[in-house]
């Protein structure tokens, strides 16, 4: 028997009728197909529909008691949910006219908007011709129009996922024409034009305008999304937006001064909370210990390096060159803790301090602290994007990070694995 079982998901696998109705029929007498499963708890059903095999899904829901909706596999997932998480759109199609619904659920909410997310465009246009509503909810209540938006906009900005965001950004196409309202927000009063706004990208923000987005919104900091795009230094996108914008007549010159004078003071407000008053407030002294280590560092003497920068922190604290210097000599010496924290207060002291960023990503590397090493590499690579000639290649730095995180994952589970722990 178990060899007819292995038999029959292999068929499934491959795809073949033939083989399945072979498998099938070498089955121990009472034992039904549809209840054979392979280890993680799918049927024949669930294999043929993740890897799209239409044919032998037909003919296992027609001719051989296959039910679309109540059998799930371990993930709580029924047919139509398996087609929709592979991407498999023919399958949702034809699995739609055999009893599947559009509007139903997965594990993870609305089909809809799991199809949305994932950027799967035939997917979202097969569910939204079966009957789902373009104006969906997630199970947290957020809008498909504004998740979409947001997981488009995130994979415009990650490194190598250009191709992803492409989808997502074709299935934003497909809810605004099924009548999606484009005027949604968040938590925090971001609607998808402020997404798009941030993104700076044209053909998001082309898309929500044409669809009846709103200009004007604004967020619960008071920005429309023309203020955001200019913050963010889009200046294309920051005039489309003012365009559309009935009422504001300010420039964009003007925009980016607004966002540049906000940033400023939310960063000396954010620097006074967490950065340490000075010891002995000497801005003078501060200097003159600043360059004695520099000459230490240069001549070769961390140690000194270190001491000396960290006697010029008791004297001026709001230097972030010293702190990120003090991080890197602090690196130099392995010690990974305290190059964190200086980097750190570097950065918060200059969000815009490229050398504080790649420096808590080398110290988080040394803490083996990967996810936290990718987050600062991926805020260098948004300072400088590019990696040119005699330029650090941060994108990269990025995927090692994600890598090595993933690595060490595998190799933990392995071990738990191996000594019978869950």
């Amino acid at each position: 028997m178990a060899a007819s079982k292995t038999q029959l998901i292999q068929a499934a696998i491959q795809g073949s009728i033939d083989a399945f109705e072979k498998a099938s029929s070498e089955l121990p007498k009472g034992t039904a197909s549809q209840d054979i499963q392979d280890d993680a708890g799918s049927n024949a059903l669930h294999v043929a529909s993740h890897h799209g095999h239409t044919d032998l899904v037909e003919h296992l829901v027609d001719q051989c008691g296959f039910e679309v909706n109540s059998q799930v596999d371990a993930h709580g997932r029924n047919a139509l949910a398996v087609a929709v998480a592979a991407n498999q759109p023919a399958t949702v199609k034809s699995l739609l006219t055999r009893g599947g619904s559009a509007t139903s659920e997965g594990p993870h909410g609305p089909l809809i908007v799991s199809a949305c997310t994932s950027g799967h465009p035939e997917v979202v246009s097969a569910l939204l011709e079966g009957g789902a509503d373009a104006n969906t909810t997630s199970k947290d209540g957020m809008p498909a129009v504004f998740l979409t938006s947001a997981m488009a906009a995130l994979k415009l900005k990650l490194p190598g996922r250009e191709n992803e965001a492409q989808g997502g950004l074709d299935c934003l196409d497909r809810l605004l024409k099924a009548g999606a309202t484009p005027n949604v927000s968040a938590p925090g009063g971001f609607t998808p034009l402020h997404v798009a706004a941030e993104a700076g990208s044209e053909r998001m923000t082309s898309a929500l305008i044409a669809a009846g987005a709103d200009a004007t919104a604004k967020n619960a900091e008071g920005q429309t999304p023309a203020a955001v795009a200019a913050s963010w230094g889009h200046r294309a996108i920051a005039e489309t937006l003012l365009r559309s914008s009935a009422g504001d007549n300010r420039s964009v010159d003007q925009l980016i001064s607004e966002a540049a004078d906000r940033e400023a003071a939310q960063r000396q407000q954010k620097a006074t909370s967490q950065i340490p008053a000075p010891e002995e407030p000497d801005d003078e002294k501060a200097e003159l210990l600043k360059v004695e280590g520099n000459k230490a560092f240069v001549a070769g003497d961390i140690e000194e390096a270190l001491t000396a920068y960290q006697a010029s922190l008791r004297h001026k604290t709001d230097a972030a060159p010293v702190w990120s210097n003090a991080a890197a000599a602090a690196l130099r010496l392995r010690k990974f803790e305290e190059a964190m924290r200086y980097a750190r207060v570097a950065r918060t002291l200059d969000p815009k301090f490229l050398k504080a960023w790649y420096r808590e990503g080398q110290a988080a590397e040394g803490l083996k602290m990967w996810e936290d090493a990718a987050a600062a590499y991926f805020e260098a690579h948004l300072l400088q994007p590019n990696g040119g000639t005699g330029e650090l290649d941060f994108a990269e730095m990025v995927k090692s990070a994600v890598r090595e995180g993933k690595k060490e994952f595998s190799e933990k589970k392995k071990a738990q694995e191996a000594a019978g722990l869950s």
